[in-house]
């Protein structure tokens, strides 16, 4: 992810949903919350529950954590632009993204991919059925294609 927000031909989280989003926070933090999880998951990764064990392996990890530090970050990803960074990148790149991420959307690679001299086809893996968090929902896949990305 080079820029986090949509704009200047950019696709992103559009402006306004984040607005909105920081919104919400400060007038139901735990709705909002539970909201974005659920939005991190393409209809299949819910149906088969996989937002419920994300939810319950968040609450334990993020329990505690001030309200003000995540209304920061979002701040932050707000503003969050590398793009002019993205061909001084000398390192080889694999992505992984889920073709239905609503967070980081897919076509955003194929802008990246313009200005990232390492990052070759074969390192892109756009997972069908998949959300946010390919990681937690195709880990089997994506353990292999980091082996495979790590042995070369």
């Amino acid at each position: 992810m080079s820029k986090f927000i949509s704009g200047d031909e950019y696709c992103g989280m559009p402006p306004s949903l984040l607005r909105k989003m920081l919104r919400d926070l400060s007038r139901n933090p735990a709705k909002t919350i539970k909201g974005f999880y659920r939005e991190m998951f393409s209809s299949t990764e819910l149906s088969q529950g996989y937002h419920a064990e994300f939810e319950e392996q968040a609450q334990r990890e993020f329990a505690g954590l001030p309200l003000s530090s995540l209304i920061a970050g979002l701040k932050y990803l707000e503003q969050f632009d590398v793009r002019h960074k993205l061909s001084e990148v000398s390192a080889k790149i694999c992505i992984i993204n889920g073709l239905e991420d609503t967070i980081c959307p897919p076509e955003g690679i194929q802008l990246m991919k313009k200005s990232l001299p390492t990052l070759n086809d074969d390192d892109i893996h756009l997972i069908p059925g998949c959300g946010h968090h390919p990681l937690l929902t195709k880990k089997e896949a994506c353990l292999k294609w980091a082996n495979s990305f790590l042995s070369r």
